[in-house]
């Protein structure tokens, strides 16, 4: 696939995927990965200044 045909593909899928992402319970669970990763990386950090 090109980038020009990947692009106009994106353009095209934009609505249909809105309305998933529209949803509710998709912005929670995008919350609690937010939550989880930023989790994740302060422990790094923590970790790897106790070392």
């Amino acid at each position: 696939m090109t980038q020009s045909n990947a692009g106009e593909c994106a353009i095209l899928s934009e609505e249909s995927l809105a309305e998933d992402w529209n949803k509710s319970e998709e912005e929670q669970a995008w919350k609690n990965f937010q939550r989880e990763i930023l989790g994740l990386r302060f422990s790094s950090t923590i970790d790897d200044r106790q070392s």
